[in-house]
């Protein structure tokens, strides 16, 4: 498991690398406004992503090799196809359009879902290395887009981002149709009947966890911009980018916990793994904390621009957030194990509505600040609520959840095991 964990590991560390390059990039040389409009971009494709899924995502992992590869892929591109139309509506509605064209849109949609669920399809094929080298290259591609593109002097406006989009998910697009063709199993089941209700069942709870969650992340930049505009959002949006990515090590150890518990009939065992498991996160990430916290600020503006300032501030009040859902993560990798979705979905939903009373109240009383304290206190309430439905309210299970003074013992363990497997 150990290995596994640390494959995953240095897999997502090179991507995380690779977005805050990204991050920074755009933060430096297009500016906090149109860094915010990037974030609320990028928000919105993810939501276009979420729905597609409840046909089409995560849920083929499982699917695919008890139904008809074939047809199944021919209902998630119709409801791929289906959905990135009826984003284009939903956008304008909310007033997200950003000044794009509608074919902008639909095109874009359209190239980022349909690569993404060729991503899922290899994926069911058990190709994981091979989509891990696929996201670090599509990460890679999207830099070196990016800096040729401000090198040859295009506007710097957001156009030049959603050209660089529309260039690296084209290629993605091409590159894993052409993987999927090739790696389609020769041997597949034939199975067809309910494959329809198969699909959305197992999507439905599986997405309605996602959206929710990417809401409950997310929410706090739509907030931000209707209170105090794009350029808040592209400051805030930062701090949360350098935060987020230590979210690394959670979702590292969730990937691999999770296949060892679908393995596992042992209950007992299945606790105790998450709960070590949930309070070595909790430990790695407050490690990782520290030196983040440590930064100057001044260092921060002399990276991403004048314009960004107090971004220590906002990390420090971030923090205690982004360490509760670490922790919590582990928790709630738990159901899915287990098959319980809808607990997942609980979780989220409950963070999602944390998020939608406290952030209008804290942004209004403290603007960006009052954002970041806002998500923490609604993190930190959903780390307790996750931890009683784990419980079931036993005192012996909450306590082997919290971190503990011998949990160092078994950090050097780990570390000695890391070190030896590099």
């Amino acid at each position: 498991m150990f290995r596994r964990v640390l494959h995953t590991f240095v897999s997502r560390g090179i991507n995380a690398v690779l977005n805050l390059l990204l991050v920074l990039v755009t933060a430096r040389f297009l500016g906090a406004e149109v860094r915010g409009e990037i974030s609320l971009l990028v928000a919105s494709m993810n939501l276009s992503l979420h729905a597609v899924g409840l046909a089409g995502g995560a849920a083929l992992l499982y699917l695919v090799p008890r139904f008809a590869p074939g047809h199944l892929y021919r209902i998630s591109l119709g409801w791929m196809v289906l959905v990135s139309m009826l984003t284009l509506p939903v956008l304008y509605l909310a007033g997200q359009m950003q000044g794009l064209s509608s074919f902008s849109w639909l095109l874009l949609l359209l190239l980022f879902n349909a690569a993404n669920l060729n991503r899922y399809m290899l994926l069911a094929f058990r190709k994981i290395e091979l989509d891990n080298r696929i996201g670090i290259g599509f990460g890679f591609l999207q830099l070196l887009l990016l800096i040729a593109f401000l090198w040859w002097g295009s506007d710097k406006r957001l156009e030049l981002f959603v050209n660089v989009l529309l260039a690296a998910n084209a290629a993605l697009l091409l590159l894993t149709s052409f993987l999927v063709v090739k790696h389609w199993p020769q041997e597949t089941v034939n199975q067809q009947q309910g494959v329809l209700k198969a699909i959305f069942g197992h999507g439905f709870w599986v997405q309605m966890a996602n959206i929710a969650q990417l809401f409950s992340y997310r929410l706090s930049y739509y907030l931000l911009e209707a209170q105090l505009g794009a350029e808040a959002v592209g400051v805030y949006g930062v701090a949360v980018s350098l935060a987020e990515s230590l979210w690394l090590v959670s979702r590292s150890i969730s990937l691999v916990q999770v296949s060892e518990i679908a393995n596992s009939t042992n209950d007992l065992e299945q606790k105790q793994l998450t709960a070590t498991w949930s309070r070595v996160t909790a430990w790695l990430t407050a490690f990782c904390l520290i030196p983040l916290l440590a930064i100057p600020d001044g260092w921060f503006t002399a990276v991403f621009g004048s314009e960004f300032v107090g971004m220590r501030t906002l990390l420090v009040w971030l923090a205690p957030g982004i360490l509760a859902l670490a922790a919590s993560n582990i928790l709630t990798h738990y159901f899915s194990g287990k098959g319980k979705f809808q607990l997942n979905a609980v979780v989220s939903a409950f963070t999602l509505a944390l998020v939608a009373i406290i952030l209008p109240v804290m942004i209004a009383r403290w603007g960006v600040v009052g954002a970041a304290a806002g998500q923490s206190l609604a993190y930190l309430a959903a780390w307790v609520f996750a931890i009683l439905l784990f419980s079931q309210g036993k005192k012996a299970v909450i306590g082997s959840i919290l971190p503990q003074p011998s949990d160092f013992v078994l950090l050097q363990k780990i570390w000695r095991i890391f070190r030896d497997k590099a």
